[in-house]
């Protein structure tokens, strides 16, 4: 296949994948939203429809980026992209657990949980704003070159 036939499937993916990036970041404010706003109203048929919807996106969230990992990086660094993707995931996973048992002491557990949601989901709508701005700006059609080689020891 020559470099044109690459490029033209470059393209064609350009939509997919900036589809799923904006799905992605829906999906973590709507996660994070399931996750605290129970809070605010302790109703326990409210929570448990708000955890169940929030799980959903959860997963949807965890597929979109894995796809969009496999469609972006080259194949020959999906293992690194996979493990580093997977190292920062599990690292922020146990940051916030401390951090969460040093709030549930200082603020209670309701309060936490509240800023548990509301974090990932300020973090998502700046995502999506700053994704919005960029896909706007992005009129050239041009696909993404692909990383230099990298060097494997």
């Amino acid at each position: 296949m020559d470099d044109r036939h690459g490029a033209g499937c470059a393209r064609a993916r350009a939509p997919l994948q900036n589809d799923a990036r904006w799905a992605a970041l829906v999906a973590i404010v709507v996660q994070s939203v399931g996750l605290g706003l129970p809070t605010l109203w302790l109703v326990f048929a409210f929570a448990m429809v708000s955890w169940f919807v929030g799980g959903l996106a959860h997963g949807l969230k965890n597929g979109l980026i894995r796809t969009l990992i496999h469609e972006r990086v080259p194949e020959r660094l999906h293992g690194r992209a996979y493990a580093a993707y997977n190292g920062l995931r599990n690292g922020a996973e146990l940051f916030a657990m401390a951090c969460g048992g040093l709030l549930v002491v200082a603020i209670g557990a309701r309060w936490t949980l509240f800023l548990a949601g509301l974090v990932p989901a300020v973090a998502g709508l700046a995502g999506l704003a700053v994704f919005t701005r960029q896909r706007e700006r992005d009129v050239s059609g041009e696909p993404v070159p692909e990383p230099a080689p990298a060097h494997l020891d």
